[in-house]
């Protein structure tokens, strides 16, 4: 399975209740999930996963 997909959910919603104000998904928050999910495919696979270790960071830090 692809970690993008497994990435999804957090463009859904924060899973520790409230992004943080450099979230890189906050500037889309007032975007359907399907755009969200439309966006993200978009990028670049290393913007992808800049994204992506941005949350694994985040959430660890919490």
């Amino acid at each position: 399975m692809k970690p993008e997909i497994l990435f999804y959910g957090n463009l859904y919603s924060c899973p520790t209740g409230k992004r943080k104000p450099d979230c890189p998904v906050i500037y889309f928050e007032n975007l359907s999930f399907e755009e969200k999910v439309n966006w993200f495919d978009g990028l670049a696979p290393e913007e992808r996963k800049s994204v992506m270790d941005y949350h694994k960071f985040c959430v660890a830090k919490r």
